[in-house]
């Protein structure tokens, strides 16, 4: 899968890392400096297992281990791209996680946290190997369907709506077990030579994902991008 840019927080390390390694460039060429040589060694270690722990901490989301909101976007430009160089279509999928009303608002907020990181799971279980699941907002993720055309994305939707409503999260009102999830869903169809944004394409999910909550149950709403 390809990786988000670095962060950019992340430059300030590069900076430092840049500056101790010609320190140690230096050092190395001075025979009566063995112990800066190892020194700066120590330094550098340190610095490159830092820089990796803070592109991945920013990289994926730290509930459910998806990509953030913000690699997501990323990685969504380098899909666009590959689409328009391969003359492939793509979907852009959001799907959003319904929690009926309950009396308790702690208890919800508590059903709705703990269900997050199984939801994501089984999500990634009902995508195509390759395809592309970050976090949007609190109970959303945004989904890229690289190289899929209408009936295959449509089939993904419709996976991933089952894969969430069969999630045996319960709970106990009344003494009955209630589910409590649901899955709506916005999907956008997006041609290969289609001339739209990022930030345009994501408007049409959100806009797909809005019809989608106006259908008697919830449910799938499709839209297409030429």
């Amino acid at each position: 899968m390809t990786t988000p840019p670095y962060p950019s927080n992340v430059t300030a390390l590069s900076v430092t890392t840049t500056v101790a390694r010609e320190w140690l460039k230096q050092a190395a060429n001075d025979e009566t400096n063995a112990g800066a040589r190892t020194l700066v060694g120590d330094l550098l270690a340190q610095i490159d297992h830092l820089t990796n722990r803070l592109i991945m901490e920013r990289a994926h989301d730290p509930v459910t281990g998806a990509w953030s909101s913000a690699a997501c976007e990323a990685l969504f430009e380098q899909l666009q791209s590959r689409a328009q160089r391969d003359g492939r279509p793509y979907g852009v999928m959001k799907v959003s996680v319904q929690v009926p009303n309950l009396d308790d608002p702690e208890l919800a907020a508590t059903l709705r946290d703990s269900a997050m990181p199984a939801i994501c799971v089984r999500l990634m279980d009902a995508l195509r190997g390759g395809d592309v699941i970050g976090r949007d907002g609190r109970m959303g993720f945004l989904c890229l369907l690289e190289n899929c055309n209408l009936d295959a994305g449509q089939l993904v939707a419709e996976r991933c709506r089952h894969a969430v409503a069969a999630l045996p999260v319960r709970v106990e009102l009344e003494g009955a077990a209630v589910t409590l999830l649901s899955a709506t869903i916005g999907l956008v169809m997006v041609a290969a030579h289609a001339d739209l944004s990022t930030a345009e394409l994501l408007q049409r999910a959100d806009r797909a994902l809005l019809d989608a909550r106006q259908l008697a149950n919830g449910g799938l709403m499709v839209m297409m991008a030429n």
